[in-house]
């Protein structure tokens, strides 16, 4: 498979749930080496925006995901641990 049609198969997350997932993700991606690094964490902030996610609530977000990444908790309990059924 060559790399364009890779990237061709990217879908945008949509919903919030979608886009907290795909924010989820990048953090655990981020973390893998346990290390968060200041350009890692700007890529993070980066993502908040083009996501759509309210600024006044970026700091928040990143340590909400940084730490239940941090404890190895799976997406699904973040979910529901801070937004009651995802809805």
């Amino acid at each position: 498979m060559k790399l364009l049609e890779i990237l061709a198969e990217f879908v945008s997350p949509v919903t919030q749930e979608e886009k907290l997932e795909f924010m989820y993700d990048l953090m655990r991606v981020i973390y893998a080496d346990k290390i968060i690094d200041p350009s890692e964490e700007k890529i993070f902030y980066k993502y908040l925006g083009k996501l759509s996610f309210n600024p006044e609530l970026h700091d928040d977000l990143f340590n909400l995901i940084k730490e239940a990444v941090q404890n190895n908790l799976e997406f699904d309990c973040f979910l529901s641990k801070n937004y009651g059924d995802g809805k």
